[in-house]
């Protein structure tokens, strides 16, 4: 781990005082010659720590991934998936004759490990919409083709089980508390964004943190409050049921967004349905 330029700094120092020939440096004065030359070298000596700091982060990264039955390893081979093209098994290896990176439908992975008689492990996929651009399940299709293709690199033994479910949904009931000199159409619009933004930059199969997503909405200037009522989130099946959450929601398809077609943020005057966002104007701030 880089140290810091004072550390280096007072290394160097240290070094110095062991050094009788170098006694004539005796300035205390922080913008002498000498002291600069000294905060120059340790900043050099830092910034090389640091780039050695990021290629050995490089390094683990890719070990990692060729780590052959690793969970990484499995990750990376799931990106690698081409559908509609037949792969062939190249010096003991599963590979494509030709890379072709529009057949690469894999747009998130991750792997979770079960342990149980059913399964070693299992990957949940998705793929990204070409119309809308945003995250959706395989179809039954591609579904069909990305398990055969990973039951082609498991290991005797081992069964590794695939899933692509649609996005789990949420709905957040809060008050928005702001100064009300903003005008309320423009803050709206933004608290909205806020909250979805948040939503789509959560890692797949991550943690949606309900404190990360008020922090988010207090960033949209002119937000002074945030009370939340009530956050809860559903996977996208029949009968599920809406789970209430104080802290953390965790998705079972790895990734999430608003139901909007029920419970919009924002009014939705064309459907008749009521925003579950309340904005309280402010007057004394």
């Amino acid at each position: 781990m880089a140290r810091s330029i004072a550390e280096i700094q007072a290394e160097i120092y240290t070094e110095k005082a062991g050094r009788s020939e170098l006694d004539v440096l005796s300035s205390n004065s922080q913008v002498s010659v000498w002291r600069l030359w000294v905060y120059i070298v340790a900043a050099c000596i830092y910034t090389i720590e640091v780039i050695f700091d990021m290629l050995r982060i490089d390094i683990d990264a890719i070990n990692a991934a060729n780590v052959i039955g690793s969970e990484a390893w499995y990750v990376e081979r799931a990106y690698e998936f081409q559908y509609s093209d037949i792969p062939v098994v190249t010096e003991g290896r599963l590979v494509y004759d030709t890379i072709n990176l529009d057949n690469r439908i894999i747009k998130r992975a991750s792997i979770v490990r079960l342990g149980n008689e059913n399964a070693n492990a299992i990957i949940k996929v998705a793929t990204i919409d070409e119309q809308t651009n945003e995250l959706r399940a395989l179809d039954t299709n591609e579904i069909t083709a990305f398990n055969g293709y990973i039951r082609s690199l498991m290991f005797a033994g081992s069964f590794i089980g695939t899933r692509s479910l649609p996005a789990d949904f949420l709905r957040l009931y809060a008050k928005i508390y702001y100064n009300a000199i903003y005008p309320l159409p423009d803050l709206q619009i933004k608290v909205a964004d806020a909250v979805n933004e948040y939503i789509a930059n959560v890692p797949f199969d991550g943690k949606f943190f309900l404190i990360k997503l008020i922090d988010s909405i207090q960033n949209v200037q002119g937000v002074s409050d945030v009370e939340i009522i009530n956050f809860q989130g559903r996977p996208d099946s029949q009968g599920s049921s809406w789970q209430a959450t104080q802290r953390i929601y965790i998705t079972q398809s790895g990734y999430a967004k608003i139901k909007d077609d029920e419970y919009p943020l924002l009014n939705d005057t064309q459907n008749n349905l009521t925003g579950t966002l309340t904005f309280i104007p402010e007057t004394n701030q």
